[in-house]
């Protein structure tokens, strides 16, 4: 069974939508994977004036990772959690400043080497620009930094460390012919 609400309101230059879903899952036998699973999501799509926008977004969701995934007779829950902050500022002539910062976190019911739990913090900062045709180029350079939940901290068997780093520069491009 699936008991949700959804909501999306308009006032002015914002906007608010959001959902809240409740699944409940049950079995006539192996009782012990029934389970009832939460999901919501909210967000504000903002605006100042003509020249300033974004997004503020909070999400989570509870997944059961497969079986075979997992080569385990036992249920496992993932929980994540996104939080989501991001703007545009329209600069002059079609040019645009970009940014945001993200932060993901997961956790697992029990231990999966495969996919660990982790936290993650994401800051990007790029330039578009937007042509009177609507083609597009975009540049964005990207800074990701996390941890891995691991019981015994560094895994030499499975090559998981617990913190990581990742830089990313993106060149991105729309031609409308």
């Amino acid at each position: 069974a699936v008991i949700g609400l959804t909501l999306d309101k308009t006032y002015s230059q914002q906007r608010f939508t959001g959902g809240y879903t409740k699944t409940f899952t049950r079995y006539e036998k192996f009782t012990e994977l029934d389970r009832n699973a939460l999901d919501y999501n909210a967000v504000w799509e903002w605006r100042l004036g003509a020249r300033l926008s974004g997004l503020l977004r909070k999400d989570f969701s509870e997944t059961a990772i497969g079986f075979d995934d997992t080569q385990n007779t036992k249920l496992n829950i993932r929980t994540t959690k996104n939080n989501i902050a991001t703007f545009d500022a329209t600069l002059t002539g079609g040019w645009h400043l970009l940014g945001g910062f993200y932060n993901t976190s997961t956790v697992t019911s029990q231990i999966f080497f495969a996919q660990p739990s982790f936290n993650m913090n994401t800051g990007e900062l790029g330039l578009n620009y937007i042509a009177g045709s609507a083609s597009t180029v975009t540049f964005t350079t990207r800074l990701r930094r996390g941890v891995n939940a691991l019981p015994r901290g560094v895994d030499f068997v499975n090559v998981i460390d617990t913190d990581f780093t990742v830089q990313e520069q993106e060149l991105k491009s729309t031609w409308h012919v």
